[in-house]
Protein backbone atom coordinates (compact mmCIF):
# COMPACT_ATOMS: atom_id res chain seq x y z
CA UNK A 1 0.00 0.00 0.00
CA UNK A 2 2.94 2.32 0.69
CA UNK A 3 4.01 1.87 -2.94
CA UNK A 4 0.57 3.04 -4.07
CA UNK A 5 0.72 6.11 -1.84
CA UNK A 6 4.23 6.95 -3.13
CA UNK A 7 3.19 6.50 -6.76
CA UNK A 8 0.18 8.77 -6.31
CA UNK A 9 2.26 11.41 -4.52
CA UNK A 10 4.89 11.41 -7.29
CA UNK A 11 2.17 11.60 -9.93
CA UNK A 12 0.51 14.52 -8.19
CA UNK A 13 3.85 16.32 -7.96
CA UNK A 14 4.38 15.72 -11.68
CA UNK A 15 1.00 17.28 -12.56
CA UNK A 16 1.63 20.30 -10.33
CA UNK A 17 5.10 20.77 -11.82
CA UNK A 18 3.67 20.67 -15.35
CA UNK A 19 0.98 23.23 -14.45
CA UNK A 20 3.41 25.57 -12.70
CA UNK A 21 5.79 25.33 -15.64
CA UNK A 22 3.07 26.47 -18.06
CA UNK A 23 2.16 29.33 -15.74
CA UNK A 24 5.80 30.47 -15.63
CA UNK A 25 6.13 30.26 -19.42
CA UNK A 26 2.95 32.28 -20.03
CA UNK A 27 4.06 34.88 -17.52
CA UNK A 28 7.49 35.16 -19.17
CA UNK A 29 5.93 35.62 -22.61
CA UNK A 30 4.10 38.73 -21.38
CA UNK A 31 7.24 40.43 -20.03
CA UNK A 32 8.99 42.87 -22.38
CA UNK A 33 11.96 43.77 -20.15
CA UNK A 34 14.78 41.53 -21.35
CA UNK A 35 16.63 40.78 -18.09
CA UNK A 36 13.45 39.99 -16.16
CA UNK A 37 12.17 37.86 -19.02
CA UNK A 38 15.42 35.92 -19.06
CA UNK A 39 15.09 35.15 -15.34
CA UNK A 40 11.58 33.77 -15.78
CA UNK A 41 12.63 31.72 -18.81
CA UNK A 42 15.54 30.32 -16.76
CA UNK A 43 13.03 29.30 -14.09
CA UNK A 44 10.95 27.66 -16.82
CA UNK A 45 13.96 25.66 -18.03
CA UNK A 46 14.79 24.54 -14.49
CA UNK A 47 11.18 23.42 -14.04
CA UNK A 48 11.41 21.54 -17.33
CA UNK A 49 14.55 19.68 -16.21
CA UNK A 50 12.86 18.85 -12.89
CA UNK A 51 9.84 17.52 -14.80
CA UNK A 52 12.10 15.30 -16.92
CA UNK A 53 13.89 13.95 -13.86
CA UNK A 54 10.64 13.16 -12.04
CA UNK A 55 9.12 11.64 -15.17
CA UNK A 56 12.14 9.37 -15.68
CA UNK A 57 11.93 8.29 -12.03
CA UNK A 58 8.28 7.36 -12.44
CA UNK A 59 9.06 5.64 -15.75
CA UNK A 60 11.67 3.50 -14.01
CA UNK A 61 9.24 2.38 -11.28
CA UNK A 62 6.58 1.70 -13.92
CA UNK A 63 8.97 -0.52 -15.88
CA UNK A 64 9.71 -2.49 -12.71
CA UNK A 65 5.98 -3.09 -12.16
CA UNK A 66 5.54 -4.27 -15.76
CA UNK A 67 8.51 -6.59 -15.58
CA UNK A 68 6.67 -9.50 -13.99
CA UNK A 69 3.44 -9.20 -15.98
CA UNK A 70 2.34 -11.44 -18.83
CA UNK A 71 2.92 -10.45 -22.45
CA UNK A 72 -0.68 -9.30 -22.90
CA UNK A 73 -1.25 -6.06 -20.98
CA UNK A 74 -4.63 -4.77 -19.92
CA UNK A 75 -6.17 -1.96 -22.00
CA UNK A 76 -5.62 0.45 -19.12
CA UNK A 77 -1.90 -0.32 -18.96
CA UNK A 78 -1.58 -0.09 -22.75
CA UNK A 79 -3.22 3.35 -22.67
CA UNK A 80 -0.97 4.36 -19.77
CA UNK A 81 2.17 3.37 -21.71
CA UNK A 82 0.88 5.14 -24.84
CA UNK A 83 0.34 8.35 -22.88
CA UNK A 84 3.84 8.11 -21.42
CA UNK A 85 5.39 7.74 -24.87
CA UNK A 86 3.27 10.64 -26.13
CA UNK A 87 4.58 12.86 -23.34
CA UNK A 88 8.15 11.89 -24.25
CA UNK A 89 7.55 12.77 -27.92
CA UNK A 90 5.88 16.10 -27.09
CA UNK A 91 8.64 17.10 -24.69
CA UNK A 92 11.34 16.16 -27.22
CA UNK A 93 9.58 18.26 -29.88
CA UNK A 94 9.26 21.20 -27.46
CA UNK A 95 12.99 21.09 -26.67
CA UNK A 96 13.89 20.98 -30.38
CA UNK A 97 11.70 23.99 -31.18
CA UNK A 98 12.97 25.95 -28.17
CA UNK A 99 16.62 25.49 -29.15
CA UNK A 100 16.69 25.28 -32.94
CA UNK A 101 13.46 26.68 -34.49
CA UNK A 102 12.95 30.27 -33.41
CA UNK A 103 10.19 30.90 -35.94
CA UNK A 104 8.09 28.14 -34.37
CA UNK A 105 8.27 29.52 -30.82
CA UNK A 106 4.57 30.33 -30.95
CA UNK A 107 3.93 26.56 -30.69
CA UNK A 108 5.74 26.22 -27.35
CA UNK A 109 2.74 27.23 -25.24
CA UNK A 110 0.30 24.80 -27.00
CA UNK A 111 2.86 22.01 -26.67
CA UNK A 112 3.25 22.76 -22.96
CA UNK A 113 -0.52 22.61 -22.49
CA UNK A 114 -0.67 19.27 -24.35
CA UNK A 115 2.07 17.87 -22.10
CA UNK A 116 0.14 19.04 -19.03
CA UNK A 117 -3.14 17.50 -20.26
CA UNK A 118 -1.48 14.17 -21.11
CA UNK A 119 0.27 14.10 -17.73
CA UNK A 120 -2.96 14.93 -15.89
CA UNK A 121 -4.90 12.18 -17.69
CA UNK A 122 -2.13 9.63 -17.12
CA UNK A 123 -1.87 10.33 -13.38
CA UNK A 124 -5.58 10.85 -12.76
CA UNK A 125 -6.44 7.57 -14.51
CA UNK A 126 -4.30 5.43 -12.21
CA UNK A 127 -5.11 7.47 -9.11
CA UNK A 128 -8.84 7.10 -9.73
CA UNK A 129 -8.50 3.34 -10.12
CA UNK A 130 -6.55 3.12 -6.85
CA UNK A 131 -9.12 5.23 -5.03
CA UNK A 132 -12.03 3.14 -6.27
CA UNK A 133 -10.23 -0.13 -5.53
CA UNK A 134 -9.69 0.84 -1.89
CA UNK A 135 -12.98 2.65 -1.33
CA UNK A 136 -14.96 -0.48 -0.37
CA UNK A 137 -12.71 -1.63 2.45
CA UNK A 138 -11.75 1.92 3.55
CA UNK A 139 -8.11 0.89 3.31
CA UNK A 140 -7.12 4.37 2.29
CA UNK A 141 -7.48 7.04 4.98
CA UNK A 142 -9.89 9.87 4.07
CA UNK A 143 -7.12 12.43 4.56
CA UNK A 144 -4.98 10.78 1.89
CA UNK A 145 -7.96 10.69 -0.47
CA UNK A 146 -8.60 14.40 -0.06
CA UNK A 147 -4.88 15.20 -0.36
CA UNK A 148 -4.52 13.30 -3.62
CA UNK A 149 -7.65 14.86 -5.11
CA UNK A 150 -6.49 18.35 -4.20
CA UNK A 151 -2.92 17.92 -5.43
CA UNK A 152 -3.95 16.39 -8.76
CA UNK A 153 -6.35 19.30 -9.34
CA UNK A 154 -3.90 22.00 -8.25
CA UNK A 155 -1.94 22.06 -11.51
CA UNK A 156 -5.13 22.37 -13.54
CA UNK A 157 -6.33 25.14 -11.25
CA UNK A 158 -3.10 27.09 -11.66
CA UNK A 159 -3.35 26.87 -15.43
CA UNK A 160 -7.00 27.95 -15.51
CA UNK A 161 -6.24 30.83 -13.15
CA UNK A 162 -3.48 32.04 -15.46
CA UNK A 163 -5.67 31.82 -18.55
CA UNK A 164 -8.50 33.63 -16.77
CA UNK A 165 -6.16 36.35 -15.58
CA UNK A 166 -4.89 36.96 -19.11
CA UNK A 167 -8.31 36.86 -20.73
CA UNK A 168 -10.34 39.11 -18.44
CA UNK A 169 -9.94 42.86 -18.02
CA UNK A 170 -8.20 44.18 -14.93
CA UNK A 171 -11.02 46.57 -14.09
CA UNK A 172 -12.26 46.20 -10.53
CA UNK A 173 -15.88 46.12 -11.64
CA UNK A 174 -17.61 43.11 -13.10
CA UNK A 175 -17.78 42.70 -16.88
CA UNK A 176 -20.67 44.71 -18.28
CA UNK A 177 -23.04 43.93 -21.10
CA UNK A 178 -20.77 45.55 -23.67
CA UNK A 179 -17.80 43.37 -22.76
CA UNK A 180 -19.99 40.27 -22.88
CA UNK A 181 -21.10 41.34 -26.34
CA UNK A 182 -17.46 41.52 -27.44
CA UNK A 183 -16.74 38.01 -26.21
CA UNK A 184 -19.35 36.65 -28.60
CA UNK A 185 -18.01 38.44 -31.68
CA UNK A 186 -16.13 36.32 -34.27
CA UNK A 187 -12.58 36.76 -35.38
CA UNK A 188 -11.04 37.72 -32.07
CA UNK A 189 -7.32 37.02 -31.81
CA UNK A 190 -4.80 37.94 -29.14
CA UNK A 191 -1.98 40.30 -29.90
CA UNK A 192 1.53 39.00 -29.36
CA UNK A 193 3.71 40.82 -26.90
CA UNK A 194 6.80 42.49 -28.31
CA UNK A 195 10.08 40.68 -27.62
CA UNK A 196 12.68 43.08 -26.21
CA UNK A 197 16.44 42.61 -26.37
CA UNK A 198 19.33 44.66 -24.99
CA UNK A 199 21.79 45.89 -27.64
CA UNK A 200 25.26 47.20 -26.78
CA UNK A 201 26.67 49.81 -29.14
CA UNK A 202 30.00 48.68 -30.60
CA UNK A 203 30.91 51.41 -33.07
CA UNK A 204 29.62 54.43 -34.98
CA UNK A 205 30.51 54.98 -38.63
CA UNK A 206 29.71 58.29 -40.39
CA UNK A 207 28.15 57.82 -43.82
CA UNK A 208 27.45 61.44 -44.86
CA UNK A 209 27.41 64.83 -43.17
CA UNK A 210 24.12 63.97 -41.41
CA UNK A 211 23.92 60.16 -41.51
CA UNK A 212 25.63 57.59 -39.30
CA UNK A 213 25.62 53.80 -39.06
CA UNK A 214 25.37 52.25 -35.59
CA UNK A 215 26.64 48.72 -35.01
CA UNK A 216 25.19 46.89 -32.00
CA UNK A 217 26.40 43.63 -30.48
CA UNK A 218 23.73 40.97 -30.22
CA UNK A 219 23.37 39.21 -26.84
CA UNK A 220 25.04 35.79 -27.17
CA UNK A 221 22.01 33.99 -25.70
CA UNK A 222 19.57 35.59 -28.18
CA UNK A 223 18.63 33.74 -31.36
CA UNK A 224 18.28 36.73 -33.68
CA UNK A 225 16.96 35.87 -37.13
CA UNK A 226 16.06 38.84 -39.31
CA UNK A 227 15.01 38.81 -42.93
CA UNK A 228 16.55 41.28 -45.41
CA UNK A 229 14.42 44.43 -45.27
CA UNK A 230 12.99 44.16 -41.75
CA UNK A 231 13.27 46.78 -39.00
CA UNK A 232 13.80 47.11 -35.24
CA UNK A 233 11.84 49.29 -32.84
CA UNK A 234 14.01 51.12 -30.30
CA UNK A 235 12.91 52.37 -26.89
CA UNK A 236 15.21 55.28 -26.13
CA UNK A 237 15.41 57.42 -23.00
CA UNK A 238 15.79 60.98 -24.27
CA UNK A 239 15.86 63.85 -21.75
CA UNK A 240 14.14 61.72 -19.13
CA UNK A 241 11.26 60.53 -21.34
CA UNK A 242 10.85 57.35 -23.36
CA UNK A 243 10.86 57.78 -27.14
CA UNK A 244 9.89 54.89 -29.43
CA UNK A 245 11.27 54.89 -32.98
CA UNK A 246 11.66 52.26 -35.68
CA UNK A 247 14.77 51.92 -37.86
CA UNK A 248 15.41 49.55 -40.74
CA UNK A 249 18.22 47.06 -40.35
CA UNK A 250 20.99 47.96 -42.81
CA UNK A 251 23.32 45.04 -42.08
CA UNK A 252 23.04 41.66 -43.78
CA UNK A 253 21.01 38.97 -41.96
CA UNK A 254 24.00 36.68 -42.50
CA UNK A 255 25.82 38.54 -39.70
CA UNK A 256 25.12 36.65 -36.50
CA UNK A 257 27.18 38.66 -34.01
CA UNK A 258 25.92 42.16 -34.66
CA UNK A 259 23.12 44.22 -36.21
CA UNK A 260 23.38 47.66 -37.79
CA UNK A 261 20.97 50.53 -38.32
CA UNK A 262 21.63 53.71 -40.29
CA UNK A 263 20.02 56.90 -39.01
CA UNK A 264 19.71 60.31 -40.68
CA UNK A 265 19.67 63.33 -38.40
CA UNK A 266 16.28 64.98 -38.98
CA UNK A 267 15.56 68.62 -38.20
CA UNK A 268 13.66 68.65 -34.90
CA UNK A 269 13.97 64.87 -34.61
CA UNK A 270 14.33 63.94 -30.96
CA UNK A 271 15.48 60.35 -31.45
CA UNK A 272 17.69 60.97 -34.50
CA UNK A 273 19.43 63.88 -32.73
CA UNK A 274 19.99 61.69 -29.67
CA UNK A 275 21.52 58.90 -31.76
CA UNK A 276 23.70 61.14 -33.90
CA UNK A 277 24.88 63.50 -31.14
CA UNK A 278 24.67 61.78 -27.77
CA UNK A 279 25.22 58.03 -27.88
CA UNK A 280 28.70 56.60 -27.42
CA UNK A 281 30.15 53.09 -27.90
CA UNK A 282 29.44 50.96 -24.85
CA UNK A 283 25.93 52.29 -24.29
CA UNK A 284 23.06 49.80 -24.09
CA UNK A 285 19.66 50.41 -25.64
CA UNK A 286 16.49 48.36 -25.78
CA UNK A 287 14.99 47.18 -29.05
CA UNK A 288 12.23 44.84 -30.12
CA UNK A 289 11.78 42.93 -33.35
CA UNK A 290 12.68 42.26 -36.07
CA UNK A 291 9.38 43.22 -37.71
CA UNK A 292 8.00 43.93 -41.15
CA UNK A 293 6.85 42.22 -44.33
CA UNK A 294 8.98 44.43 -46.59
CA UNK A 295 11.41 41.58 -47.24
CA UNK A 296 13.41 40.08 -50.08
CA UNK A 297 12.77 36.37 -50.64
CA UNK A 298 15.24 34.62 -52.92
CA UNK A 299 12.79 31.78 -53.56
CA UNK A 300 10.23 34.17 -55.12
CA UNK A 301 12.10 37.25 -56.29
CA UNK A 302 14.27 36.41 -59.31
CA UNK A 303 14.41 39.94 -60.73
CA UNK A 304 13.99 42.94 -58.42
CA UNK A 305 13.99 46.71 -58.79
CA UNK A 306 14.84 48.82 -55.73
CA UNK A 307 13.48 52.37 -55.80
CA UNK A 308 14.88 54.32 -52.84
CA UNK A 309 15.16 57.95 -51.79
CA UNK A 310 17.30 59.41 -49.00
CA UNK A 311 17.51 57.17 -45.94
CA UNK A 312 15.11 54.77 -47.67
CA UNK A 313 18.27 53.07 -48.91
CA UNK A 314 18.77 51.36 -45.51
CA UNK A 315 16.47 48.31 -45.97
CA UNK A 316 17.66 48.06 -49.59
CA UNK A 317 21.24 47.87 -48.31
CA UNK A 318 20.34 44.90 -46.13
CA UNK A 319 18.89 43.16 -49.19
CA UNK A 320 21.94 43.95 -51.35
CA UNK A 321 24.40 42.79 -48.69
CA UNK A 322 22.41 39.58 -48.21
CA UNK A 323 22.36 38.89 -51.97
CA UNK A 324 26.08 39.68 -52.23
CA UNK A 325 27.06 37.58 -49.19
CA UNK A 326 25.28 34.47 -50.47
CA UNK A 327 26.06 35.07 -54.17
CA UNK A 328 22.36 34.82 -55.04
CA UNK A 329 21.74 34.99 -58.80
CA UNK A 330 18.91 37.51 -58.54
CA UNK A 331 19.00 40.37 -61.07
CA UNK A 332 18.96 43.68 -59.17
CA UNK A 333 18.43 47.26 -60.35
CA UNK A 334 18.80 50.06 -57.80
CA UNK A 335 17.55 53.55 -58.64
CA UNK A 336 18.58 55.79 -55.77
CA UNK A 337 17.23 59.36 -55.55
CA UNK A 338 19.01 61.97 -53.39
CA UNK A 339 19.28 65.74 -53.41
CA UNK A 340 23.01 66.18 -53.96
CA UNK A 341 26.03 63.97 -54.47
CA UNK A 342 27.11 64.45 -50.84
CA UNK A 343 23.80 62.90 -49.70
CA UNK A 344 24.56 59.47 -51.20
CA UNK A 345 24.60 56.96 -48.34
CA UNK A 346 26.81 53.84 -48.69
CA UNK A 347 28.33 55.30 -51.88
CA UNK A 348 31.64 53.43 -51.75
CA UNK A 349 30.09 50.08 -50.85
CA UNK A 350 27.45 50.38 -53.58
CA UNK A 351 30.19 51.00 -56.13
CA UNK A 352 32.11 47.97 -54.85
CA UNK A 353 29.06 45.74 -55.17
CA UNK A 354 28.50 47.05 -58.69
CA UNK A 355 32.10 46.26 -59.64
CA UNK A 356 31.92 42.61 -58.60
CA UNK A 357 28.32 41.73 -59.55
CA UNK A 358 27.37 41.54 -63.22
CA UNK A 359 23.68 41.25 -62.29
CA UNK A 360 23.55 44.54 -60.39
CA UNK A 361 22.68 47.85 -62.08
CA UNK A 362 23.15 50.98 -59.99
CA UNK A 363 21.63 54.35 -60.96
CA UNK A 364 21.87 57.56 -58.90
CA UNK A 365 19.29 60.30 -59.48
CA UNK A 366 20.18 63.80 -58.22
CA UNK A 367 17.46 66.41 -57.76
CA UNK A 368 20.08 69.17 -57.30
CA UNK A 369 23.07 68.10 -59.44
CA UNK A 370 26.42 69.88 -59.51
CA UNK A 371 27.89 71.22 -62.73
CA UNK A 372 30.11 68.19 -63.40
CA UNK A 373 27.29 65.65 -62.91
CA UNK A 374 26.71 63.50 -66.00
CA UNK A 375 24.08 61.14 -64.62
CA UNK A 376 20.29 61.50 -64.54
CA UNK A 377 18.79 64.40 -62.62
CA UNK A 378 15.39 65.68 -61.60
CA UNK A 379 12.59 63.45 -60.35
CA UNK A 380 11.80 59.78 -60.87
CA UNK A 381 10.11 59.35 -64.23
CA UNK A 382 8.59 56.73 -66.48
CA UNK A 383 11.41 57.22 -69.00
CA UNK A 384 14.14 56.70 -66.38
CA UNK A 385 12.62 53.42 -65.17
CA UNK A 386 11.98 52.18 -68.71
CA UNK A 387 15.58 52.94 -69.77
CA UNK A 388 17.21 51.14 -66.84
CA UNK A 389 14.93 48.20 -66.07
CA UNK A 390 14.82 45.14 -68.28
CA UNK A 391 11.67 43.02 -68.13
CA UNK A 392 9.47 45.45 -66.22
CA UNK A 393 6.49 43.09 -66.31
CA UNK A 394 8.45 40.25 -64.70
CA UNK A 395 10.17 42.32 -62.03
CA UNK A 396 9.28 42.80 -58.36
CA UNK A 397 9.54 46.38 -57.12
CA UNK A 398 10.60 47.51 -53.64
CA UNK A 399 9.83 51.16 -52.75
CA UNK A 400 11.15 53.03 -49.74
CA UNK A 401 11.47 56.72 -49.03
CA UNK A 402 9.62 59.87 -47.95
CA UNK A 403 5.87 60.12 -48.67
CA UNK A 404 6.29 62.44 -51.69
CA UNK A 405 8.74 60.05 -53.34
CA UNK A 406 6.49 57.07 -52.61
CA UNK A 407 3.48 58.75 -54.22
CA UNK A 408 5.51 59.69 -57.29
CA UNK A 409 7.00 56.18 -57.60
CA UNK A 410 3.58 54.52 -57.41
CA UNK A 411 2.25 56.79 -60.16
CA UNK A 412 5.24 55.92 -62.36
CA UNK A 413 4.76 52.17 -61.83
CA UNK A 414 1.03 52.43 -62.47
CA UNK A 415 1.75 54.23 -65.74
CA UNK A 416 4.15 51.45 -66.71
CA UNK A 417 1.43 48.87 -66.07
CA UNK A 418 3.19 47.12 -63.18
CA UNK A 419 1.01 44.57 -61.38
CA UNK A 420 0.19 46.04 -57.91
CA UNK A 421 0.86 42.63 -56.33
CA UNK A 422 4.49 42.99 -57.45
CA UNK A 423 4.98 46.27 -55.56
CA UNK A 424 6.28 46.16 -51.97
CA UNK A 425 6.59 49.43 -50.08
CA UNK A 426 7.75 50.95 -46.83
CA UNK A 427 7.32 54.64 -46.02
CA UNK A 428 9.61 56.82 -43.91
CA UNK A 429 8.08 59.68 -41.92
CA UNK A 430 4.97 61.77 -42.35
CA UNK A 431 1.27 61.05 -41.83
CA UNK A 432 -1.46 60.91 -44.41
CA UNK A 433 -3.83 63.89 -44.28
CA UNK A 434 -7.12 63.04 -42.66
CA UNK A 435 -10.03 63.61 -45.05
CA UNK A 436 -12.16 66.49 -43.80
CA UNK A 437 -9.52 67.40 -41.19
CA UNK A 438 -10.33 71.08 -41.29
CA UNK A 439 -12.51 72.27 -38.45
CA UNK A 440 -12.22 69.03 -36.48
CA UNK A 441 -15.02 68.35 -34.04
CA UNK A 442 -14.86 66.42 -30.75
CA UNK A 443 -15.66 62.73 -31.10
CA UNK A 444 -16.39 60.09 -28.47
CA UNK A 445 -14.12 57.07 -28.01
CA UNK A 446 -15.28 54.09 -25.93
CA UNK A 447 -12.70 51.51 -24.79
CA UNK A 448 -15.19 48.78 -23.98
CA UNK A 449 -13.00 46.20 -22.22
CA UNK A 450 -11.34 48.87 -20.09
CA UNK A 451 -14.71 50.56 -19.47
CA UNK A 452 -13.33 54.01 -20.29
CA UNK A 453 -14.97 56.75 -22.35
CA UNK A 454 -13.51 60.07 -23.47
CA UNK A 455 -13.97 62.93 -25.95
CA UNK A 456 -11.08 63.96 -28.23
CA UNK A 457 -10.61 65.98 -31.39
CA UNK A 458 -10.96 64.00 -34.61
CA UNK A 459 -7.62 63.11 -36.15
CA UNK A 460 -5.87 61.55 -33.15
CA UNK A 461 -4.75 57.96 -33.51
CA UNK A 462 -6.40 55.31 -31.38
CA UNK A 463 -3.03 54.57 -29.80
CA UNK A 464 -2.55 58.22 -28.79
CA UNK A 465 -6.01 58.30 -27.21
CA UNK A 466 -5.40 54.98 -25.45
CA UNK A 467 -2.13 56.24 -23.96
CA UNK A 468 -3.82 59.41 -22.71
CA UNK A 469 -6.56 57.34 -21.03
CA UNK A 470 -4.23 54.71 -19.57
CA UNK A 471 -5.61 51.93 -21.77
CA UNK A 472 -3.03 49.26 -22.54
CA UNK A 473 -2.76 48.53 -26.27
CA UNK A 474 0.51 46.70 -27.06
CA UNK A 475 2.49 48.44 -29.80
CA UNK A 476 5.91 48.44 -31.37
CA UNK A 477 6.68 50.22 -34.65
CA UNK A 478 4.04 53.00 -34.55
CA UNK A 479 4.14 53.02 -38.36
CA UNK A 480 1.53 50.44 -39.32
CA UNK A 481 4.14 47.86 -40.24
CA UNK A 482 4.42 45.23 -37.49
CA UNK A 483 0.76 44.55 -36.60
CA UNK A 484 1.38 44.49 -32.84
CA UNK A 485 -1.33 47.10 -32.08
CA UNK A 486 -4.15 45.44 -34.08
CA UNK A 487 -7.45 46.39 -32.37
CA UNK A 488 -11.02 45.57 -33.38
CA UNK A 489 -13.51 48.37 -34.04
CA UNK A 490 -16.99 47.43 -32.84
CA UNK A 491 -18.90 50.53 -33.97
CA UNK A 492 -18.00 53.79 -35.64
CA UNK A 493 -15.37 54.79 -38.16
CA UNK A 494 -11.60 54.97 -38.07
CA UNK A 495 -9.53 56.42 -40.91
CA UNK A 496 -7.05 53.71 -41.87
CA UNK A 497 -3.48 54.73 -42.58
CA UNK A 498 -0.70 52.53 -43.92
CA UNK A 499 -1.61 49.03 -42.77
CA UNK A 500 1.07 46.75 -44.17
CA UNK A 501 1.08 44.91 -40.84
CA UNK A 502 -2.58 43.85 -41.13
CA UNK A 503 -3.66 40.88 -43.25
CA UNK A 504 -6.89 40.65 -45.25
CA UNK A 505 -8.59 38.30 -42.78
CA UNK A 506 -8.15 40.64 -39.83
CA UNK A 507 -9.25 43.65 -41.86
CA UNK A 508 -12.42 41.76 -42.77
CA UNK A 509 -12.96 40.99 -39.05
CA UNK A 510 -12.98 44.73 -38.26
CA UNK A 511 -9.41 45.18 -37.04
CA UNK A 512 -7.41 48.39 -37.50
CA UNK A 513 -3.88 49.29 -36.47
CA UNK A 514 -4.20 51.64 -33.52
CA UNK A 515 -0.89 53.39 -34.23
CA UNK A 516 -2.05 54.73 -37.62
CA UNK A 517 -5.86 54.45 -37.38
CA UNK A 518 -7.28 57.88 -36.59
CA UNK A 519 -10.75 58.51 -35.21
CA UNK A 520 -13.02 60.53 -37.51
CA UNK A 521 -16.34 60.05 -35.67
CA UNK A 522 -17.71 58.35 -32.53
CA UNK A 523 -16.19 54.91 -32.15
CA UNK A 524 -16.27 51.88 -29.83
CA UNK A 525 -13.23 49.62 -29.78
CA UNK A 526 -12.32 46.28 -28.21
CA UNK A 527 -9.61 47.46 -25.83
Amino acid sequence: MLRTYLSMALGSALVILAGVNIWVMMHAMNITESAQRQRWMRAHRIGGYAFIALFLMMGYFMSLRLKGLADELSPRLVFHVALSLTIVALFFLKVLIAHFCKRLHSYLAPLGILIFVATFVMVAMNSLVALLRNASNAAMPPGITVLVAVTISAGCGLLLFRVKKEALPTDENAIGEEAEEIASLPGDAPTAAARTIDLRLLQIEPQTHNVKTFRFALPPQERFAARPGQFLTFKLMVEGSRVVRSYSISSSPTQSGYVEITCKRADGGKASAFLNDMVQPGMTVQASGPYGKFCFDETRHKRIVLLAAGSGITPMMSMLRYIDDLCIRTEVTLIYAVQTHKDIIFERELQEIQSRRDQFRYVVLLSHPHLEWRGPSGRLSVELVRENVDGIGGSDFFLCGPPAFMSSAKIVLKTLGVDPTRIMQESFGGKEPLPGATGRNPVQVDFVRSRKRCHVLAGKTLLEVAEQQGVNIPFSCRQGQCGTCATRVIDGAVHRGVEDGLDIQRKAAGYVLACVGRVCRDVRVDA
